[in-house]
């Protein structure tokens, strides 16, 4: 029974590390676009769910903290890979069609 238990906080530990990660981007987004959007509050909204069910049982020990704190290292990461500017296109025009001489 236990193990199953652990099985179940993995999993909404590694929901929780996703879902930061998609805060992170959304957060990003909102400053830069400052529309009014739900995204922001959706992704809050589920990345705290997701760590209050993996606090709720056990409380704080090893394998909560160890996912709550990947899931603020993948919002860092988020917010790091949304902030950075787009690689351009690859142009392949002149692999596809060689020169002909």
């Amino acid at each position: 029974m236990q193990s199953s238990i652990i099985l179940a906080r993995a999993v909404l530990g590694l929901l929780c590390v996703f879902f930061a990660h998609y805060l992170g981007r959304a957060i990003v987004r909102r400053i830069r676009f400052p529309k009014p959007t739900w995204d922001l509050f959706r992704w809050t909204l589920r990345t705290l769910v997701t760590a209050a069910g993996l606090i709720w049982q056990a409380g704080m020990d090893a394998l909560s903290i160890t996912f709550l704190t990947l899931a603020v290292l993948a919002c860092g990461a988020g917010v790091y890979l949304e902030r950075r500017p787009p690689k351009p296109p690859e142009d392949l025009t002149h692999v596809i069609f060689p020169d002909a001489k």
